[in-house]
């Protein structure tokens, strides 16, 4: 019964590991959504990035959201599409 109980003790203690793991792995900076090419959307994506940090704060939050908002504004820019970004950022 001692064995089975380490077992299980271990095996959940794995879980949770591969769990915490699982929750800070990358993640994209902002969301893109809204209607558009699939290129377009691919292209804003990349250039949006992902990170690996949870937010902090909202501090942090706040210039993550304005620094996608800028990478998002270039690629578009590029394609000649003139952005119209909300100033909440």
């Amino acid at each position: 019964m001692g064995r089975l109980a380490f077992a299980g003790a271990a095996l959940a203690a794995l879980c949770t590991q591969v769990a915490t793991e699982a929750a800070m792995a990358a993640q994209p900076k902002a969301t893109v959504e809204g209607a558009m090419k699939a290129a377009l959307k691919t292209k804003l994506v990349e250039a949006i990035g992902e990170t690996d940090r949870p937010i902090s704060s909202r501090f942090e939050a706040r210039r993550r959201a304005r620094e996608a908002a800028e990478s998002a504004e270039a690629v578009l820019r590029s394609e000649a599409i003139t952005p119209v970004m909300s100033s909440r950022l």
